[in-house]
């Protein structure tokens, strides 16, 4: 209950008290978003991968040694 308002947030199916639905049958403003822990963060720390490079850096280097960090 959040405000006197049922709501609903995922779970495992097993959960107690657990409804098996589909999303389709979920109205947005029905549901509780899980609130964010630390272990959330560690785990998408862990997971992430770079989005640049070395090489990428290393270019981005030699552009700015050649052109200045104004060069564009």
């Amino acid at each position: 209950m959040v405000d006197g308002v049922e709501k609903l947030t995922p779970c495992s199916p097993g959960a107690e008290g657990a409804v098996e639905m589909s999303w389709t049958e979920v109205e947005s403003d029905q549901l509780q978003e899980p609130p964010l822990q630390v272990k959330d963060f560690i785990k998408a720390i862990k997971s992430s991968r770079p989005t640049v490079s070395g090489v990428d850096l290393t270019r981005n280097a030699e552009w700015t040694a050649e052109f200045g960090s104004e060069g564009s």
